[in-house]
């Protein structure tokens, strides 16, 4: 087995997922990701005083760091992602990549504020992990757990130039987070923003970033794509050999191009023990977020401060023809969890109803529910029908889709 590693703080696990009808558990439950343990991860050290130890905690499922009072006005439309760099060497465009590209990455560095009898409040270091820029107006994209918990944000640009950050929003789910900067266009150089979905295994891949903290920045590391559509607890990763350490999450992954594909944002660090019980280490198993899903979220924050998600609060496992057989059921979505006063809960969802068809649409993959559910969008109302063992009937149950990031 892979364990994977957050090399710093991350928001706690509330005790009721807030799942729009995500088949987590059944993964589970069906053993195809027993005992993985994924983090947001790859921040980096923890800095805090005479502190180095690191801490791994899974994020909560779509809780974001602003509130919904908190969201500011719409932006206007604002252009991300820079030129991409001449590149003249094919058979080592990396020397390229890096004395073009460098200076559009930076250092983030997070402070707490911290407490002592008898002395006035401190500011200490908490952790340090990388980002980009993506605009001229200085617009900064890093992961979310780089910035999870903490009280102040600085940016340190490749030149040393360091600027209090403003947090504009962060979203859990996705593990992004968006900062901004006062400078000047002058000072920044943009990040080019490639395609993702044309990302082939085999392809160079150039990781930069500050793996194991601040004294070694804009750290440039070289492999490959291992492998892409990778997934991990329900999200699609890139998956590289390229070197990535505590300290390189939030930075970019980078290709022949110099164009970003990437963030990265995950390590594998554990591949199981041996006959004695001794851990062995992975190596070369990194992984990143793909650059088009993760400007997707870049733009809903810069524009809103929000990222919208829609979702009814269950959770459920995915049944099988077989399971429905073996129980003399109907094929579905087995409820497992209704969270109280969610929309689902509020229409009447119950615990091991099994969800049949989305307006009058057959569910024919249970694994399409959250699709479903997301398509429709933020407050429309869609028809369940559900089947209810306690009353051996069938019967449709409209629910209002909320926003996850919204509800308490």
């Amino acid at each position: 087995m892979s364990e994977f590693t957050n090399f710093e703080s991350a928001p706690e696990q509330s005790p009721q997922t807030r799942q729009y009808a995500r088949a987590q558990k059944t993964r589970n439950r069906n053993g195809l990701l027993v005992f993985l343990i994924i983090f947001c991860l790859i921040a980096g050290i923890v800095l805090a005083v005479g502190v180095n130890n690191l801490t791994t905690e899974k994020a909560t499922f779509g809780q974001m760091e602003a509130t919904p009072e908190a969201i500011p006005t719409a932006t206007p439309y604002l252009e991300l992602g820079g030129t991409a760099p001449d590149i003249t060497s094919f058979d080592n465009p990396v020397v390229a990549i890096a004395q073009n590209m460098n200076s559009a990455v930076v250092g983030v560095r997070t402070s707490v504020a911290a407490f002592e009898v008898g002395l006035p409040l401190q500011e200490v270091d908490y952790a340090y992990g990388s980002g980009f820029v993506v605009s001229k107006d200085g617009y900064i994209v890093t992961n979310h757990h780089v910035i999870a918990d903490a009280d102040r944000y600085t940016v340190i640009l490749s030149d040393g130039t360091e600027y209090e950050a403003e947090l504009i929003g962060s979203d859990t789910y996705s593990d992004i987070a968006v900062l901004k900067i006062d400078a000047t266009d002058e000072d920044l150089t943009v990040s080019p923003i490639g395609d993702s979905d044309s990302v082939l295994v085999g392809e160079l891949a150039v990781a930069i970033g500050s793996p194991l903290g601040e004294y070694l920045s804009n750290t440039v590391t070289v492999g490959y794509i291992s492998a892409v559509n990778r997934d991990l607890d329900g999200s699609t990763f890139l998956q590289t050999d390229a070197a990535i350490n505590p300290g390189n999450s939030g930075g970019p992954l980078m290709n022949s191009k110099g164009e970003v594909i990437g963030i990265n944002a995950l390590k594998a660090y554990l591949a199981g023990f041996d006959e004695y019980g001794i851990p062995i280490a992975t190596e070369g198993i990194g992984f990143a977020i793909p650059i088009n899903a993760a400007m997707e979220v870049v733009e809903q924050i810069i524009s809103t401060g929000w990222v919208e998600r829609p979702g009814i609060e269950i959770s459920y496992y995915p049944m099988t023809s077989d399971d429905a057989y073996i129980w003399d059921v109907p094929f579905g979505a087995l409820v497992d969890e209704v969270t109280p006063g969610g929309p689902a809960d509020i229409a009447g969802i119950r615990v091991n109803d099994i969800i049949t068809a989305v307006n009058s649409e057959d569910l024919e993959d249970p694994e399409a529910l959250p699709d479903m559910i997301k398509d429709a969008g933020v407050g429309a109302k869609v028809t369940l029908s559900v089947w209810r063992e306690t009353e051996k009937k069938r019967m449709d149950i409209d629910v209002t889709v909320g926003d996850l990031n919204a509800l308490d």
